[in-house]
């Protein structure tokens, strides 16, 4: 288990501890990924496990953060400055709902993310 210690190489069973923990921590998950989703996780060197939740989500009319405001805009404008750099800007769907899908990724977080080591990917 020595693989498994923060700050350490990730082993084989380390990768197969973390994800057969993950179905208890997901106990409704899809396997059932759509191409293009793959496609484009592929692209950038992720690999998805399965999809852990979808659901219907309106998002802030703006991005703007007022100060004492609980952090979702801050979520939102974050995730929407990562999907830009990528050439995915979301801004024309804030205020809208729209429908998110999360995504387990193999890969681990990198090692200063520690402890958080499982990955994911939202695509809205």
């Amino acid at each position: 288990m020595n693989g498994c210690r923060p700050g350490k190489k990730k082993t084989r069973h380390c990768r197969r501890m973390r994800t057969s923990k993950d179905f208890t921590e997901y106990r409704q998950f899809d396997p059932n990924i759509d191409n293009q989703v793959e496609e484009l996780f592929e692209k950038y060197n992720w690999t998805i496990d399965y999809r852990v939740n979808s659901m219907n989500v309106t998002l802030p009319s703006n991005l703007k953060h007022d100060a004492g405001e609980y952090p979702v805009k801050i979520y939102w404008a974050y995730n929407n400055e990562l999907s830009k750099n990528i050439g995915l800007d979301y801004s024309e769907y804030l205020g809208k709902e729209v429908e998110v899908d999360i995504y387990r990724l193999r890969e681990p977080l990198p090692d200063y993310m520690n402890p958080r080591m499982n990955s994911r990917g939202i695509v809205l």
